[in-house]
């Protein structure tokens, strides 16, 4: 997922993957103008988020399926992925 700015900046870039498992982009939902809920890999739900104003977030999780791109300046971070439930 990227994020760009009017400038067509990219302002923000983001991979949702677990290895081995099958993805499927389902159930698209726009909850607000910032907000889309989906499903990835069957049967959970995903939120995303646009931030209004970036934060600073740690360049990786080993334990999750959200991984950011190496090479941005202090990871400041726009967009805002988190598991919404799962099966």
């Amino acid at each position: 997922m990227q994020l760009v700015s009017r400038e067509i900046r990219f302002l923000d870039c983001l991979d949702l993957s677990h290895p081995y498992a099958a993805a499927i982009l389902r159930d698209v939902k726009a909850v607000s103008p910032n907000q889309v809920n989906f499903s990835f890999f069957g049967g959970d739900t995903w939120k995303l988020t646009v931030l209004d104003r970036p934060r600073y977030v740690l360049p990786i999780n080993l334990f999750s399926p959200v991984k950011r791109r190496w090479g941005r300046p202090l990871f400041r971070s726009y967009l805002e992925l988190s598991r919404a439930n799962s099966a």
